[in-house]
């Protein structure tokens, strides 16, 4: 059986929530008649989510080209490779003469190691 204290303390929780809920229903009930307050509250409420849905959309569309270039690259790498590696070759013999080979060679086994 339920204490004189106990049920004190529910009667005022039940009026508090009954407060709260005309307070809250009064609250919205001034926006039917008031359209320009109405859209100013609801911009208030949107912005948050409007921040979050733009975070969300730059993370996606970064995570779509980052992919998308990489494929783009891959491409011209094995349509133009030999050409590409001739003239690196070519790059590397007039900047670092013989060593060019060498170090280009060194170049290509680290990344085969590493891949």
């Amino acid at each position: 059986m339920a204490s004189a204290s106990q049920n004190e303390q529910n009667d005022r929780h039940d009026a508090e929530t009954k407060h709260t809920d005309s307070c809250r229903r009064s609250y919205w009930e001034n926006f039917t008649h008031d359209a320009p307050a109405f859209i100013l509250e609801l911009k208030k409420l949107t912005g948050p989510i409007t921040d979050i849905a733009l975070a969300g959309g730059a993370a996606f569309g970064v995570g779509l080209l980052e992919p998308g270039l990489r494929i783009f690259i891959t491409f011209f790498l094995f349509l133009h490779g030999r050409r590409m590696i001739s003239f690196m070759r070519q790059i590397g013999e007039r900047i670092a003469g013989a060593r060019a080979r060498r170090l280009l060679t060194v170049i290509g086994m680290t990344v085969k190691g590493v891949v």
